[in-house]
């Protein structure tokens, strides 16, 4: 995965923006042709790419500031080329491998734009269940390209159903990073761990588990995928959050709790690479599998956390904290 984002977000995009600048088009077509497929490129990387993990949440911005001079450089360049390139074999066929290429990236994009909007399903209004500001959300979305949990709708996985509209919180540090250093193994490194989690609805706790040790990054614990957790049932619905640290739970079964109540802390237990929160919303699962049930998507306050929605400022939240209801 970290070298495929290294290639996708990294040397890609950077080759890219330097064929832009350096490469002279013959013909005012090719360069629009290819000043497009660059263009729609950036766009899909940055809706659909795993950023603050190595490349601040902003590189995609960076990327946009130096396609557009780029653009109006080469633009200037290319004015006194013909409109068309020579008619011959090898340029149609340029052509037509430019014009499949950028459609296939547009459908792409399209579809990961489609990941913003939440499934047509009554959703749970939740409270937000991290205090501060400066939060990044990795996984959520409506779309397998903005969220690996949507995998888990395939039938395969019905036993981890619940989890498909999930989410995957971490912390920003001020450079715009989740972490110091780029893959540490000290999970102290990482800006979230330790972080306070409240709860996001009145309820009771139905499950939980706070004795797993926290594991060391990238290695994830498979035997319990859950790590340290617990598991609210509000109203009709199932709220779990995972992975928190190693005896790092404060809550226990049959606790009731209160909106905004303290559960406990930010770990790296069970299947993650690194350090994150999980929070998903389901109905009741069965008791030998609890996350088997029918997956829910979520609202904190009025907004769908999608894959690299920045938080600056969980007070936005604050209207929710003392309503956390299903709607």
């Amino acid at each position: 995965m970290y070298t495929l984002i290294l290639i996708t977000q990294g040397f890609v995009p950077i080759g890219l923006l330097l064929w832009q600048g350096l490469a002279h088009s013959k013909s005012r077509l090719g360069w629009l042709l290819k000043t497009s497929l660059i263009a729609i490129y950036l766009v899909g990387i940055a809706l659909a790419g795993l950023w603050s993990i190595f490349f601040p949440w902003w590189t995609p911005y960076l990327y946009g500031v130096a396609w557009s001079l780029l653009t109006l450089i080469t633009c200037w360049q290319c004015r006194k080329q013909p409109l068309w390139p020579k008619r011959n074999a090898l340029s149609l066929l340029k052509v037509m491998v430019f014009g499949i290429v950028i459609g296939c990236l547009s459908v792409l994009m399209l579809q990961t734009m489609s990941g913003y909007f939440p499934p047509a399903i009554e959703p749970v209004s939740l409270a937000f269940p991290l205090e501060g500001s400066n939060y990044f959300v990795l996984n959520g979305g409506n779309h397998s390209l903005m969220s690996s949990h949507m995998k888990t709708l395939d039938e395969k996985f019905r036993n981890y159903r619940g989890q498909s509209y999930g989410v995957n919180i971490v912390k920003l540090s001020q450079f715009g990073t989740r972490s110091a250093g780029l893959l540490p193994k000290d999970i102290e490194q990482y800006e979230i761990y330790g972080a306070p989690v409240y709860a996001p609805c009145p309820g009771s706790v139905v499950d939980s588990e706070k004795h797993l040790p926290d594991m060391v990054p990238p290695q994830p614990d498979r035997k319990h995928l859950l790590g340290n957790f617990v598991l609210l049932r509000c109203d009709s619905a199932d709220i779990l959050l995972a992975h928190f640290r190693q005896d790092g739970v404060a809550v226990a079964v049959n606790d009731l709790v209160m909106t905004g109540q303290y559960l406990g802390d930010v770990g790296n237990s069970g299947n993650t690479n690194e350090p994150h929160l999980h929070i998903h919303a389901q109905s009741p699962g069965s008791e030998a599998t609890p996350i088997d049930g029918d997956p829910l998507p979520m609202l904190f306050g009025d907004r769908y956390l999608v894959r690299n929605l920045r938080i600056e400022e969980t007070s936005t939240f604050v209207n929710q904290r003392s309503v956390g209801n299903v709607l």
